[in-house]
Formats: C-alpha cells, structure tokens, sequence
C-alpha cells in the first residue's frame, strides 16, 4: 500500500519573458505507508515553442536508516527540436511546526524532446522525528523557449534566490 496525498494538489502558473513556471504543492499524510508516487504533465502552452513535461516524485523510507528520501524526474515529452532549459526547486517542510525539513535546487541545460533528468534528494529527515506527514512545495521552471541569452543570463543570476522567496 502506498501513503496518501491528502486533499487537493495545488497547481499554480506563470509565464514570464524568458519562460514558463508552475508550482505544486501537497501534503502527505500517513508516511508509515511508503512508498509514496506523484506525477503530473505539464504544458508550457508557450505560443513560441510548446513543450510538454511529465513529472514525478518517489518518496521511499530506508529501512536500516528510517530516513525520508524522494527520487524526483522531470521528462522532456514533446516533438520539438528546439533545446531548452529546465530548473526545479524542492522544499519539503513540517505540518504541525512548519519546520523546514530540506531544499533542494537543481537544473540541466539544453533539453530535448525525450531527455529525462533525475536527481535524488536524500535522507530529508528521519522518519522517527516526524509527525507521519509533510507539505511538499515544487517549483518548475522552464526556460529559453522565447528569450535571447541576456534576458536569461539576468534572470538566472537571481532563481535560486526568487524561487526560495515565493514559497
């Protein structure tokens, strides 16, 4: 059996002049039930270059360490041949005490159709120090399909920064 994902997923967008963003949030409930799945497609909608995504997250618990950890994939899922860049920003927190448990940033240049880039984000807390749930916050940022390299080059120098604050 896997936990559950309590209530409504939150889904916000943006689109900004040098790319497109969107934004999930969720809370899981009962992490004694690992492993946890999350997926959604995204389309930028973007009248320049439209890009398709699919997204996903594993949460899993070790069993000789108790430590929370999630494998997160970002899928490029489109035909066009244009490259473009992609950026995710995790943050997963405490329920009860909104705690900051972890954050993680992290992104690949140049994606094409059918690249995939996977990261793991390891041990964000032990399992023991929980309250059996977290709110998950999950940030995308896609990248270059309508902008010249000035405009991205001024935009990335404050991402990191920027997607920490909206969250």
């Amino acid at each position: 059996m896997s936990a559950s994902i309590y209530g409504k997923v939150y889904v916000d967008r943006a689109n900004y002049a040098d790319g497109h963003e969107v934004r999930y949030r969720f809370r899981i409930c009962n992490l004694s039930e690992m492993p946890l799945n999350f997926s959604q497609n995204y389309k930028t909608e973007c009248p320049m270059l439209l890009t398709e995504w699919i997204f996903g997250m594993m949460f899993v618990k070790s069993l000789d360490t108790g430590m929370v950890s999630c494998s997160v994939t970002l899928k490029r899922n489109d035909l066009m041949k244009s490259p473009v860049n992609a950026s995710i920003c995790a943050k997963f927190s405490c329920i009860k005490y909104g705690t900051l448990y972890y954050t993680k940033t992290f992104e690949r240049n140049e994606m094409l159709p059918s690249d995939e880039m996977r990261e793991l984000i390891p041990e964000i807390v032990q399992f023991s120090t929980m309250e059996s749930s977290m709110d998950v916050d999950v940030i995308l940022y896609i990248q270059k399909c309508h902008s010249d390299d000035y405009m991205y080059a001024a935009r990335r120098v404050n991402f990191d920064k920027l997607l920490l604050s909206k969250m």
